[in-house]
């Protein structure tokens, strides 16, 4: 298949953004970059003119995108936001048809719990038929586990994670290595599995949680006592019925 491109594409990685401009003269650009693993990728796309610039996304190999269009983004704003769930090359095309302006596209890495969270070992694994698993964190007020491989080879066949109100969070339904899921709010994590066979399968390795707010006020102070005073320091010490 003839490519259907008109220029070469300047290659990006994740995290990291790349500013260009298009016009009535230079209607469109293109951008290449490559997944090495089937993965979501977060694409944010800002201008200073939100009726200018749609973005596309095609698979394809090195040398040219696929003509099949994997997400397209139109929307009227000044900032767009997607995810593009796939692996290998991936050519983003950002295009305008009557309009001037200026932009921003941003590639970041999948979701991964920030430094502050808790993250501990969880073993976890499917034992080739369907199931429901619940894991239960009771100090989180926000929680994610993490999948070393989800492998799916039959069509039909997903991996379900829910909160602990059964609200569908994340349907996974390709084979992903290395992979978090999206924020759980709450203290429960539900996963529901539905196969028949044994060539799909998951394993879960990592739990990681945000512990709840602190919401209890400390009560007023009681027992103020110093201790023997230095040159430059003196240590206090008293008593509060709150949690501090």
């Amino acid at each position: 298949i003839a490519s259907f491109r008109t220029k070469s594409p300047i290659d990006i990685k994740m995290d990291s953004q790349t500013q260009g401009a298009v016009s009535i003269d230079n209607k469109e650009m293109w951008y290449r970059f490559y997944l090495s693993s089937r993965m979501e990728i977060p694409v944010t796309l800002i201008m200073d003119n939100k009726y200018v610039v749609y973005i596309q996304f095609y698979s394809g190999d090195i040398e040219q995108p696929k003509r099949s269009i994997l997400s397209t983004i139109s929307n009227s704003e000044t900032e767009k936001k997607c995810i593009i769930d796939t692996s290998g090359y991936v050519w983003i095309r950002v295009k305008t048809f009557w309009s001037s302006g200026n932009y921003t596209l941003k590639i970041n890495s999948p979701w991964k719990p920030p430094q502050d969270w808790v993250s501990n070992t969880y073993t976890l694994a499917s034992s080739g038929k369907s199931d429901t698993w619940t894991i239960t964190q009771p100090d989180a007020g926000t929680m994610s586990i993490h999948f070393s491989q989800i492998t799916i080879k039959n069509n039909g066949i997903n991996v379900c994670v829910y909160d602990g109100t059964d609200k569908l969070v994340k349907k996974y339904y390709s084979s992903y290595t290395d992979i978090w899921t999206p924020p759980v709010t709450g203290n429960i994590i539900k996963i529901s599995f539905n196969t028949s066979s044994s060539r799909n399968e998951f394993n879960v390795d990592k739990l990681a949680w945000k512990p709840k707010p602190d919401t209890t006020p400390p009560a007023q102070i009681a027992n103020l006592q110093a201790d023997i005073p230095q040159s430059d320091a003196i240590t206090l010490f008293w008593i509060a019925q709150g949690d501090d």
